[in-house]
């Protein structure tokens, strides 16, 4: 039932149903997510309610928002979930997962970085010749 509320696209029965029934909601929010115009009540509302974080940091990482407050979302929410892995933890049992969670966040720095170039310029932020010359 809770697999036909979900390709009927029916999310709020959906979700209402796993309530009820105690299922897991990620299958509800993932679809949800994927079928919405993902903006920012939309990243607010189902991304950041979405427990596998292994799907939310690929959306965050391989999105890019229909506007800026948008992009500046997913990668706020991408580098909140990766802020949380350091070198420094020797209790991590699973290396592998930590070093995927790093390489996002060097992803997602870089296109906040980019973000904030591409702003900088078009917005007039920075002169182009000054910026030519650092």
């Amino acid at each position: 039932m809770y697999d036909i509320l979900i390709s009927r696209q029916e999310y709020q029965a959906a979700l209402m149903f796993a309530d009820q029934h105690g299922l897991d909601k990620d299958e509800a929010l993932k679809s949800h997510w994927l079928h919405s115009s993902q903006g920012v009540n939309e990243i607010k509302a189902l991304l950041s309610n979405i427990k596998d974080h292994v799907f939310v940091l690929s959306e965050c990482v391989g999105r890019f928002g229909p506007t800026e407050d948008a992009v500046r979302a997913l990668l706020d929410l991408g580098l909140s979930i990766t802020d949380r892995y350091r070198f420094s933890e020797p209790e991590v049992d699973d290396h592998s997962k930590v070093w995927d969670c790093l390489v996002a966040r060097l992803m997602l720095l870089q296109y906040r970085e980019r973000l904030e170039t591409f702003l900088g310029i078009n917005m007039g932020r920075f002169s182009l010749q000054e910026f030519k010359k650092s």
